[in-house]
């Protein structure tokens, strides 16, 4: 369940680089990441009050020398994080995708594919 949401942000080209600004100042001292479900199109929608955090995907732990910047993917702007721990693991937020400032969390959801997906960084 998404809870004491600070701030909500929908990522746009005007707003990259105060969203990636403040999701750095978050993970400053190392977090944790995950991706906490993906419902598709076929599925019974679950509202964002009602998130299971199913753990379709592991979750994985950087220290803070891992950085989110922002750069290119696909020529569309995107936030990505960039590790020396895991460099297999590509893991970026895209333009449009909504963002949730918790005051223990960032959860995003993106809509792509005709799938919606959760991920979560604490």
């Amino acid at each position: 369940m998404i809870k004491n949401t600070c701030e909500s942000y929908v990522l746009s080209e005007e707003n990259i680089e105060e969203v990636n600004v403040k999701i750095n100042e978050f993970c400053k001292n190392g977090f944790s990441h995950t991706h906490d479900w993906m419902e598709y199109s076929d599925m019974p929608s679950k509202r964002f009050d009602q998130l299971t955090f199913e753990k379709d995907y592991p979750s994985y732990t950087y220290n803070s020398e891992a950085k989110w910047i922002k750069g290119k993917y696909k020529d569309e702007s995107v936030i990505w994080l960039n590790s020396t721990r895991n460099k297999r693991i590509f893991h970026s937020i895209g333009i449009g995708t909504e963002i949730m400032f918790a005051d223990t969390a960032i959860y995003y959801i993106e809509e792509s594919k005709g799938c919606k997906y959760v991920g979560k960084i604490y």
